[in-house]
């Protein structure tokens, strides 16, 4: 997408209508739009490593994970403009997902010197207006151990409402599951009724 192709590129985040791309590529992200005269836009232009975006459902804001002297933070910055930049992570955070009406912002923060890679999921709440963004403290809901594919994926989901969660697992099947493969389960939600049936009140 971008003029320099020989450099690592991964797709970060779609607009709501689908219309346009924010990129990574190098330290920087992009923006490919198909409605634009020139189609490849740089947003930012940083010394260090930034890596994984996501735009809000309504499209003025934009978190992502910034990474200096080996910390990995979140910020939101205003989008497309990006002249609004705050840190919404105190202690460390990756990976960052917006509620489907954009009042939540979660991510998930490193449990310091966790042999296993646990981290703990962590909601803000987020109030937006009149080109301004202004959120709650964090608050812990839960620690999971936490595996993202590629290193720059997301590894994880959420519901729209952010009551519940979706994470991928590492394997440690022995021997190794077979990675040269990609698996697709049909009617995979008539499969979960089977194997996780729900309760009756």
């Amino acid at each position: 997408l971008a003029p320099a192709p020989t450099e690592f590129q991964f797709p970060a985040s779609w607009s709501s209508d689908a219309r346009s791309l924010v990129f990574g590529q190098g330290n920087d992200l992009y923006v490919w739009s198909e409605d634009a005269d020139a189609p490849v836009r740089r947003l930012t232009n940083s010394s260090f490593r930034i890596i994984g975006a996501e735009l809000s459902p309504d499209g003025n804001w934009l978190a992502y994970v910034y990474e200096e002297a080996g910390r990995f933070e979140v910020h939101v910055a205003s989008y497309p403009d990006m002249s609004s930049t705050q840190q919404v992570s105190a202690r460390g955070g990756r990976a960052p997902v917006w509620s489907g009406d954009g009042r939540k912002l979660v991510y998930l923060e490193p449990i310091p010197n966790d042999p296993k890679q646990v981290f703990s999921v962590v909601e803000i709440d987020v109030t937006t207006g009149d080109g301004r963004f202004s959120r709650s403290a964090g608050r812990r809901l839960f620690d999971v151990p936490w595996y993202s594919p590629a290193g720059v994926k997301r590894g994880y989901d959420m519901t729209a409402d952010a009551e519940r969660f979706i994470f991928v697992r590492r394997s440690y099947a022995i021997p190794a599951v077979d990675l040269d493969r990609i698996h697709v389960v049909q009617n995979w939600f008539n499969l979960l009724r089977e194997r996780a049936p729900v309760r009756p009140d």
